[in-house]
């Protein structure tokens, strides 16, 4: 299957392009050591606790699998904002970017939520990406996990999108977290792209007897061994 980011900026096109997630694999994930390190407090409570392996979230498969699949659209524009209420208590935004034309705002009433117990002013990052997928798949958006972020405190808001038939470019709206100016750069991992494929689904909800897993005989590495499949993105 093939997914094509399509963009009518070169600048950006070179610059900042649409990478696979596995590009864009935060630094602190690398320096994890496989294990915990022998004689440390953590080690020993871990032990002490009954635990049967010491080794850290490098081995969770699971973590990898996300940190590995999808795309990442990163910043193209220098922006520094922060939230700044009007002196009788309405929502304010301040920014400054280094292209308007790529950045805008939505007033509070039109998601007339409280976050951190008062009103917002919400940021929308105009993106220049134009997303086709193949008949029958849509996009789940939302900002990476697990950092790197764009910026700590920017939270921009998950969406799913029917990238097959819709032909326009997709934004990002979101707010700021406290007071204090947030800076966003350019090549800041901004928002994840994960398509899927649409299918109608039915929940079943069973109660049934304990079962044996094959996972159950294994100390460590049985997800990897037995479960997991590999994926590609490209």
């Amino acid at each position: 299957m093939r997914i094509t980011f399509t963009t009518d900026n070169p600048v950006i096109a070179e610059h900042f392009p649409v990478v696979p997630m596995k590009k864009a694999v935060p630094d602190w994930y690398k320096r994890v050591p496989n294990f915990v390190e022998e004689g440390g407090d953590t080690l020993d409570a871990l032990l002490r606790d009954g635990g049967a392996t010491n080794r850290t979230i490098r081995a969770c498969v699971p973590v990898l699998d996300y940190l590995t699949s999808g795309y990442v659209i990163r910043n193209s524009v220098h922006t520094r904002a922060r939230n700044e209420p009007s002196a009788d208590g309405e929502p304010g935004l301040v920014y400054m970017t280094s292209n308007t034309r790529m950045m805008g705002t939505h007033a509070h009433g039109q998601c007339p939520v409280h976050i951190e117990g008062a009103r917002r002013t919400y940021i929308k990052f105009n993106s220049p990406w134009t997303i086709r997928t193949p008949k029958g798949y849509s996009c789940l958006f939302c900002q990476p996990f697990y950092g790197d972020l764009a910026a700590p405190r920017l939270r921009l808001f998950p969406a799913i999108v029917d990238t097959d038939t819709y032909d326009k470019p997709i934004n990002f709206p979101g707010y700021f977290l406290g007071t204090e100016e947030v800076e966003v750069r350019p090549g800041d991992a901004l928002m994840g792209v994960f398509p899927f494929k649409r299918d109608a689904w039915e929940a079943d909800i069973l109660v049934e007897p304990p079962r044996q897993s094959v996972f159950d005989h294994f100390l460590q590495g049985a997800y990897r061994r037995i479960f997991w499949r590999q994926k590609s993105y490209k």
